[in-house]
């Protein structure tokens, strides 16, 4: 534990002499390898995303509208009075509304009885 403190130590003792002997130019060196090296990847990346990110829009925006395009047209003729008529089934009443009977049911087949 000694031994990695002693290390530490020296470590940080030779980072700040290098640092001190430092030019201005090499701290700009520095610090303009760091900024090619992660920020301007960085930044193509995002730019790739979002071009990603807008041809899925295009995509998804035409496929919402071929689906809300045909559930409008599919409602207007659903409840159009053409449809409405041309589809319409003439149920006969039997006289048994449920397969359980109902008070109304009961009384309804006594009627017919």
């Amino acid at each position: 534990r000694e031994e990695i403190q002693r290390m530490a130590v020296e470590i940080n003792n030779i980072a700040y002499e290098i640092e001190t002997r430092q030019s201005n130019l090499q701290s700009e060196e520095i610090v303009a390898e760091l900024v090619y090296s992660f920020l301007i990847p960085e930044v193509r990346k995002m730019t790739i995303k979002e071009k990603v990110r807008q041809v899925q829009r295009k995509h998804i925006n035409a496929a919402h509208q071929i689906i809300h395009g045909n559930t409008e047209t599919a409602i207007e003729q659903l409840f159009s009075p053409g449809f409405q008529q041309a589809t319409s089934v003439d149920i006969p009443q039997i006289g048994l509304l449920s397969v359980i009977p109902t008070g109304q049911d009961v009384a309804k087949q006594q009627e017919i009885k």
